[in-house]
């Protein structure tokens, strides 16, 4: 949809532009985030305890104020995260909607604002609904699983459409040919089945443990 609203009001040109700068900052946040994850562990021992492993292996190495710091940033970090999804996951039903792969009500935009209403509102009501039905850890394993199962699918169809559209004026062609896309997709269904696995032995612990019914 970002695409499509970029060739319309900009020219062809500018949406490969601006597929490059999404490109480079998507892969300076995953470095940053893979940096931290790397010296977290060697930082601070029983990481695996910890509550807020970030925050304490800064204040092992700069005292107070780095956990300060790590504490502000992260949750200026998650706020940005939950306003991107806010605007941006509305947008990916609406599209979807609009062009015939989702119920048309989802299609529906505000008269006066123009904003993708019946995809707001049914965001949110199915987001509520799960924030009720789990606790924080199930949730944050149902986003990593929901993540890795979208990252496989784009790799998948990354080579497709460089075959059906890769001819195009706009069309942004990754270099190495379809190297990246299948070692994404690789590592991708690696991250799941391990996340599959942890799931699992994180189910089993939590029916051990649970109090005896009444």
């Amino acid at each position: 949809m970002g695409r499509r609203y970029c060739c319309e009001h900009h020219g062809c040109e500018r949406s490969a532009t601006a597929d490059r700068r999404s490109a480079g900052s998507r892969f300076e946040r995953h470095a940053t985030t893979t940096s931290v994850q790397l010296v977290a562990p060697g930082t601070l021992p029983g990481i695996a305890a910890s509550t807020s492993p970030v925050a304490e292996a800064a204040g092992m190495f700069m005292g107070p104020g780095g956990a300060l710091l790590m504490t502000v940033a992260a949750m200026i970090s998650i706020g940005g995260n939950v306003g991107h999804t806010v605007l941006v996951g509305p947008r990916y039903l609406y599209a979807l909607a609009k062009d015939g792969y989702g119920p048309r009500f989802i299609a529906q935009v505000h008269p006066r604002y123009q904003t993708p209403m019946a995809a707001i509102l049914t965001l949110s009501i199915i987001a509520f609904a799960l924030a009720l039905s789990g606790t924080f850890v199930q949730l944050a394993m149902l986003s990593i699983i929901a993540r890795l199962t979208t990252y496989i699918g784009t790799a998948t169809a990354v080579p497709i459409l460089r075959r059906r559209m890769g001819d195009r004026p706009n069309a942004l062609r990754l270099p190495g040919g379809p190297t990246i896309p299948i070692m994404a997709l690789l590592l991708s269904l690696a991250f799941r089945r391990c996340q599959g696995r942890r799931s699992a032995r994180i189910a089993r612990h939590d029916v051990r443990h649970a109090p005896p019914a009444r």
